[in-house]
């Protein structure tokens, strides 16, 4: 309201009409010869013409309120930039081969939670615990944890904003592919957690932009998570759509990690990332789905994207919609005495908020301490491994 008020302070010579104008409409209201409208007498003497007066006071009012409209709408309805998240893994994500290397990383995240069956698996799993623990709150709750759980080595890593990627030509064994990855991502505790890739390159296509070229390819190989080695490809598509005060990039890429025993099977990582640029305002979008397919068919789909709040901090909102629920959870890291993420949302169609704190036993392992207001539920970690030199 205040800015409204500033600019009409400072348009006001422009949005008001001027003497001039108003001469001219009291010409068109009252032409020679036509009769006076009625007159009253001031006290001190003199007369004035109420009806005339009332009437350019009314005609007046109207268009200087039609003069402000024209101008105070197209500046309120006016789109207003967005710029990029501050912070957040996001922004190191770049190109193809950053892509790629994020893939690999956030898809071994997930999958080294679930070494111990078929990562396909773990949905269904997941569902089913949900289905049948409703008969109390405590049930619900830790049935929730079991659920949340499978996701937090993905978070953790997403919120601690530790990235790197390593890509050489391939000297290993593996003579069949031309390149390796080591991909490297922190925890919230520092340890680092490291996957290798091994994949072949397929051009795309070749972009010249400021005297750079940027070479986009596909790729084909094997990622090990733990001790165990799944297929992987990757593609990408770039559109650029240039119009006179507008240009719009769209990029939607994918990297898909199949079941090394059942490529039906598989889990496929979406980046959908929008920047639109129309009369020097910007506005980007970007978020990472990541849809389980069991025997071909979609059984869950996980939204990671981040968000920022007025006061700076940066949140990461997890979207899953599985067997017909859509949970929507807020993570925020804290740091005091012990390592802690302050989560909010909706799980199961109810509001919750609680805490998870990351502990460790007497034989130095760490865990997951799931807090809802007094109540405790404890939960296995996944295992960190410091990165190898």
């Amino acid at each position: 309201m205040k800015d409204i008020r500033k600019l009409l302070k400072e348009q006001s010579s422009a949005i008001l009409p001027d003497e001039r104008v108003r001469e001219n409409i009291r010409r068109e209201l009252y032409p020679e010869g036509r009769a006076a409208a009625p007159e009253a007498a001031y006290a001190h003497g003199g007369t004035t013409n109420t009806r005339k007066n009332w009437r350019i006071a009314a005609f007046a009012a109207a268009l200087a309120i039609v003069l402000l409209l024209t101008i105070l709408l197209p500046l309120a309805l006016r789109k207003n930039p967005v710029p990029p998240i501050d912070g957040g893994l996001f922004n190191q994500i770049s190109d193809d081969t950053s892509f790629y290397a994020y893939g690999a990383a956030s898809v071994g995240a997930i999958l080294s939670f679930e070494q111990q069956e078929s990562f396909s698996a773990a949905p269904q799993s997941a569902l089913r615990t949900l289905s049948t623990l409703r008969q109390s709150r405590a049930d619900a709750q830790a049935a929730q944890t079991e659920k949340i759980s499978r996701y937090l080595s993905l978070v953790e890593g997403l919120l601690s904003d530790s990235f790197e990627h390593r890509e050489t030509q391939n000297t290993a064994d593996r003579k069949e592919y031309d390149f390796q990855m080591v991909v490297t991502v922190r925890d919230l505790l520092g340890n680092s957690l490291s996957y290798t890739m091994y994949y072949n390159k397929i051009p795309l296509s070749t972009q010249v932009e400021d005297g750079e070229t940027e070479e986009n390819y596909a790729i084909r190989g094997v990622l090990l998570v733990g001790d165990r080695e799944y297929l992987v490809e990757g593609n990408g598509e770039h559109e650029t759509e240039i119009e006179p005060d507008e240009t719009e990039e769209e990029t939607e890429m994918t990297f898909l990690v199949y079941h090394p025993e059942d490529p039906s099977d598989y889990i496929r990582m979406e980046q959908e990332l929008s920047t639109e640029t129309e009369e020097g305002e910007t506005e980007i979008e970007q978020k990472y789905v990541y849809t389980t397919y069991v025997d071909g068919r979609e059984v869950e789909r996980t939204t990671v994207e981040y968000e920022q709040e007025e006061d700076g901090e940066l949140e990461l909102k997890l979207v899953v919609e599985a067997d017909d629920v859509k949970d929507e959870l807020l993570f925020q890291n804290e740091r005091g005495t012990d390592t802690s993420l302050r989560v909010r949302g909706k799980l199961d169609g109810e509001d919750t908020a609680f805490r998870i704190y990351i502990r460790q036993n007497a034989n130095g392992d760490t865990y997951y301490d799931f807090v809802f207001d007094q109540t405790h539920y404890e939960h296995d970690r996944f295992d960190d491994e410091e990165e190898d030199d």
